[in-house]
């Protein structure tokens, strides 16, 4: 279940454009984990008037740059966690299952729980599979994506890649895409 604890209008002034953000921070199961995401968005040149399409993604970009890195980090505190400390701070899993990589010694054990499935490998998490993630959720276009994840993206057609900076490890965002619409969302750690 998604509660939402916070609502605000997030203001900034790019280049003359003025930007207005209305942003939702909503957590997932505890306290420890926290998604971000736009609900509404527009950009406004000081005369009044819609700034133009390109004009807009900048702008955007930017007022939403440090949104993002809140969300991703609580996502990235996942990563590295024990199965011990994955059971003291969720509780049991709704389900428990294994996920067969190509290579017989990519097989992980795979801990379900509402909107995150937490991939495990020697007693690690090492990625997690989410329902949104990184202000996206499933069903959101590819050009969302694409937008979010800003220069950086890789645009891969069946998947986009976006590589975290400044993380304790190598940490990549890979969202794959289906008829046009994001239909999984990974991060995970690109040195395993």
């Amino acid at each position: 279940m998604t509660t939402c604890i916070s609502m605000f209008w997030a203001d900034a002034d790019l280049a003359g454009l003025q930007v207005k953000a209305r942003l939702s921070l909503r957590r997932k199961f505890r306290p420890v984990f926290v998604f971000l995401g736009i609900a509404a968005a527009g950009v406004l040149r000081a005369d009044g008037q819609e700034a133009p399409a390109h004009l807009q993604q900048t702008a955007l970009k930017a007022a939403l740059k440090e949104a993002r890195a809140v969300a991703a980090l609580d996502a990235v505190s996942l990563i590295g966690m024990s199965v011990s400390e994955l059971i003291e701070n969720f509780g049991a899993p709704n389900t428990v299952y294994t996920s067969r990589g190509i290579e017989p010694w990519q097989d992980d054990v795979v801990f379900e729980y509402s909107g995150v499935d937490f991939y495990i490998y020697r007693d690690k998490v090492w990625q997690l599979g989410l329902d949104a993630g990184y202000g996206i959720e499933k069903g959101d276009p590819r050009a969302a994506v694409l937008l979010v994840l800003g220069e950086g993206a890789q645009d891969k057609e069946k998947y986009i890649l976006g590589r975290l900076r400044d993380t304790s490890w190598p940490l990549e965002w890979r969202f794959n895409i289906e008829n046009g619409k994001v239909s999984a969302i990974y991060l995970y750690r690109t040195d395993y």
